[in-house]
């Protein structure tokens, strides 16, 4: 069909399906996405190079090229077209992408266009490049002129206005991602490039899993040459693997606290310019924004088992993505090309102490089955494989997400004392540690350095909840009177919720999330543990 017919008949869909645009004296072909320049190809290059649309052709020995977006570029204009033609809304059109439904043309994937057909040039809309071929580059010369919008004042406020409903339904973003993930892994993999610097255990494994999935990656280190150091700090991204020792590993008696070496990390770093970064070596709490790097930086550490690194790079319990920039999209894209695992976003410092914590956990858990292991030895008749398999299948309150949020201390008739008498079976059988008085002591530290933030306010103090719990008057075991007697110990008497409201300047201690009608006074100062 040639192109003046095409456009004559542009809103057929029918003489769209399984058609493309063909050169047969060159031997190439074009395969046209709904807004990815269709209409740019279809105006103002079709006729001048000589290509006609045609239905089911055989393209053997064709050279075939297509115009591609980063998905969160085209979303725009899908969503404004697939209303504007069939009279939907914003939200309807973006609820039935959450159910996996396109309700416009306009709205499928690109790869679904692709589907069929064997492309070897790709072309970024928004960042044309020539690509080596005569032909194909005339044409990015020519879709690199400016065209005149024939778009209406209506229409562009309504894209606008699609912008604007994105901007504040941030819900729908994280939809779109998922909807679109396959042509956001094949943007990626066409035109972003990954260089890794540090090629150890973890590096290299990356390295060849990035490779693997069809990503464009470069590595250096300084053992291994590998693509060269220029080369890869030319990349895109930058991912750093590099060591951060300490000086104990845990594997000596007498190894002391330290933090990690910065040194190699800091090193990387004094080499890249403003290119956005992934710090993937482990560092303390409060490193990375320390560093001063001056462009886009990211921390986002592994959560593998050595000896199983490619499964956790792939299949880890989730991902810790920790920064300051408001775009993340290069990261998240680039872990779309070979993990499904959750993406936590957050701060630095909460990527930071989220990474270490997880592996704080995982001790405490290994050290509490050993635990168990030595008292039931001790205590004879007991078999402590049988006691820990009953206790990882009480998925209420063990292995849940019960209890693992922070708050007020634990407290009660039961937990407190029960604890108290596992410090003393453990004297008792001459275990020569005690975790259990470890965790009272803990208890009654936390609630010291409360009372310290308490001190701080020079402010009469209300704790409001002296019952252990909410809804109940019973104070057994109240971690709220452990906070009372320790304020008394600095001659500071506490009232309680039972007092009657007052406009007087108050710290109110939230012992159970719940004001119980107090209203403080624009002086006063409230301290919840629940919320911070």
């Amino acid at each position: 069909m040639h192109p003046k017919e095409v456009i004559d008949r542009v809103v057929e869909m029918e003489i769209w399906n399984n058609s493309v645009w063909v050169n047969h004296s060159e031997k190439l072909f074009f395969i046209p996405i709904w807004r990815n320049a269709n209409t740019s190809f279809m105006n103002n290059i079709a006729e001048q190079f000589g290509f006609l649309l045609e239905k089911n052709v055989d393209l053997t020995g064709y050279t075939g090229f297509t115009i591609i977006r980063h998905p969160e570029k085209r979303i725009t204009g899908q969503i404004w077209r697939a209303c504007v033609n069939q009279n939907f809304s914003i939200e309807y059109v973006l609820s039935n992408l959450e159910k996996n439904i396109s309700v416009d043309v306009h709205m499928d994937t690109q790869c679904s266009f692709l589907a069929n057909y064997d492309i070897q040039y790709y072309l970024d809309l928004d960042n044309l490049q020539p690509v080596n071929h005569s032909t194909i580059d005339k044409i990015i010369e020519v879709l690199k002129q400016p065209i005149k919008v024939k778009d209406s004042q209506l229409d562009n406020e309504f894209s606008n206005k699609v912008k604007t409903y994105l901007n504040e339904n941030t819900q729908y973003h994280d939809i779109i991602r998922s909807y679109y993930k396959q042509d956001i892994q094949l943007y990626f993999k066409q035109f972003k490039t990954v260089g890794i610097i540090g090629l150890g255990n973890i590096g290299n494994t990356l390295y060849n899993l990035l490779k693997s999935c069809g990503v464009k990656v470069r590595g250096y280190d300084i053992k291994n040459n590998a693509d060269g150091l220029d080369n890869t700090l030319s990349s895109d991204l930058i991912w750093i693997c590099v060591d951060t020792p300490t000086v104990g590993w845990g594997d000596n008696v007498n190894d002391a606290p330290s933090d990690y070496n910065i040194d190699n990390l800091k090193n990387v770093l004094s080499n890249i310019n403003n290119t956005p970064v992934i710090v993937g070596c482990t560092v303390s709490p409060g490193t990375c924004r320390e560093l001063e790097y001056s462009g886009p930086l990211y921390y986002m550490p592994f959560l593998i088992s050595q000896g199983d690194i490619q499964n956790g790079l792939q299949n880890p319990d989730c991902w810790f993505l920790g920064s300051d920039n408001i775009n993340d999209s290069i990261v998240l894209d680039l872990l779309s090309t070979f993990s499904n695992s959750k993406v936590n976003k957050g701060t630095l410092e909460e990527a930071e102490l989220a990474k270490v914590l997880y592996n704080s956990w995982i001790i405490q858990k290994i050290n509490f089955a050993n635990w168990a292991g030595d008292l039931s030895r001790a205590v004879g008749n007991a078999n402590s494989n049988q006691i820990m398999k009953w206790l990882a299948d009480s998925n209420k309150l063990i292995t849940s997400s019960a209890y693992m949020l922070p708050g007020w201390g634990d407290g009660g008739p039961c937990h407190p004392r029960d604890n108290l008498m596992m410090s003393w079976l453990s004297n008792k059988h001459c275990l020569d540690y005690d975790p259990a008085m470890n965790n009272h002591i803990t208890r009654i530290k936390q609630a010291e350095l409360l009372v310290k933030r308490i001190i701080k306010t020079n402010l009469p103090v209300r704790i409001l909840g002296k019952s252990y719990k909410k809804n109940t008057t019973d104070t057994t075991g109240s971690y709220s009177l452990i906070v009372e007697q320790l304020l008394q110990k600095h001659n500071i008497q506490v009232t309680w919720e039972d007092e009657p409201t007052t406009q007087e300047d108050l710290c109110y201690v939230l012992a159970h999330d719940d004001f119980y009608g107090h209203v403080p006074s624009s002086n006063s100062v409230v301290i919840n543990l629940w919320k911070e």
